[in-house]
């Protein structure tokens, strides 16, 4: 074994010698520098770098995405949040608010709407409002109300509505077409107050000067009221008669010193401060002008209105005593009859009251 293991670089030997004599020297030559190795320093100082770039832009990715995403949450809760205040302030107002698409197909109402009709919220969501019903002969109806708005993107009045229980309550209802940011019209809203007790006591208080005018044109005097400026707010039918007005002049303007002939206003307005400062002088005589230029005696019996402590007015009654006057003169002029007889008379003449002589 020996023989032939030294024997074998010799063989190598003259190999390499045959190879260099045939391709010239240097043909064969091993270089003993290691070779490269994908593990060497540079090529993983590059590798890591090319990592680390790579996992930073990740990194820089997920980062901005979370920024973002933290943004829109955050965001997402403020506009949750002003939706949820928006709701709590419709839901406690007394006004009731109805939402509906352009058919009228209702989509919200606030707390108020649906406590007033006696409707839950999901029992009328999705319904028509002809569902709330309407009353022609004393308001609008809810087609009208649809159309009106839909055409002139608006619309103000009075409707009557019915309740799930069929009680009728008066509203005082104004609706609005709402707009996306493009310009077009995509629901309805509308905001209704109820006016029922209102409108009960307007009923009320026209009946009751609907009575008071029936009362007060019975009456053989004249009645007026004014205002502060002294313009006549109300007379009778005795006094239009009276002084020749009609109500049309009425609307247009009459005032109390007016109605007396220009020599007595002074004394007039006079005897109106005094009312208005709250004395008393009793009945005063005056001479009225009618509209066509006549005059008449007059006594005026006036006070002053009152309102919230002040005066607002003077409110009186107006006696024409024509007839008065004229049994007076007659009277008198009996009176200077009689007196003219007595002194002309060449006979004495006693007067007799109860038997005794005067």
């Amino acid at each position: 074994m020996t023989a032939a293991a030294d024997a074998a670089p010799a063989g190598g030997e003259d190999a390499i010698g045959r190879i260099e004599e045939q391709e010239g020297p240097g043909a064969f030559r091993h270089d003993r520098r290691p070779v490269a190795q994908a593990g060497d320093f540079p090529s993983q100082l590059i590798l890591t770098a090319l990592l680390l770039s790579a996992g930073m832009a990740a990194f820089i990715y997920v980062l901005f995405r979370n920024i973002l995403l933290a943004r829109e949450i955050k965001k997402r809760k403020a506009v949750e949040e002003q939706l949820r205040l928006q709701a709590l302030v419709l839901d406690q107002i007394e006004d009731r608010v109805t939402v509906t698409d352009l058919e009228g197909n209702i989509t919200y109402v606030n707390e108020s709407e649906t406590s007033s009709w006696g409707y839950p919220r999901e029992e009328i969501i999705g319904r028509n409002v002809e569902v709330y019903g309407d009353d022609p002969e004393r308001g609008a109806t809810q087609k009208e109300i649809i159309q009106e708005t839909r055409i002139h993107g608006a619309w103000h009045g009075e409707v009557v509505n019915r309740t799930k229980d069929g009680r009728a309550i008066i509203t005082d209802c104004r609706t609005q077409l709402i707009w996306n940011t493009a310009g077009v019209p995509v629901a309805m809203a509308g905001v209704n107050i109820d006016i029922t007790r209102r409108k009960q006591v307007e009923e009320a208080l026209r009946e009751s000067e609907h009575r008071f005018k029936e009362l007060t044109d019975l009456l053989p005097e004249a009645i007026f009221e004014t205002d502060g400026d002294m313009r006549l707010t109300f007379v009778n039918r005795k006094a239009l008669a009276l002084f020749g007005y009609t109500e049309e002049d009425l609307r247009e303007g009459l005032y109390v010193l007016d109605m007396i002939r220009p020599e007595d206003r002074e004394r007039g307005r006079a005897n109106i401060r005094n009312r208005m400062a709250g004395f008393d002088a009793g009945s005063l005589e005056y001479t009225a002008l009618r509209k066509d230029g006549s005059t008449f005696p007059v006594l005026v019996s006036a006070t002053a209105i009152r309102r919230n402590g002040r005066p607002g007015g003077i409110r009186g009654i107006v006696m024409d005593i024509t007839e008065r006057k004229k049994a007076e003169e007659a009277r008198r002029e009996s009176e200077r009859m009689i007196g003219s007889i007595l002194s002309t008379t060449p006979v004495g003449i006693g007067l007799t009251v109860d038997r005794k002589i005067k």
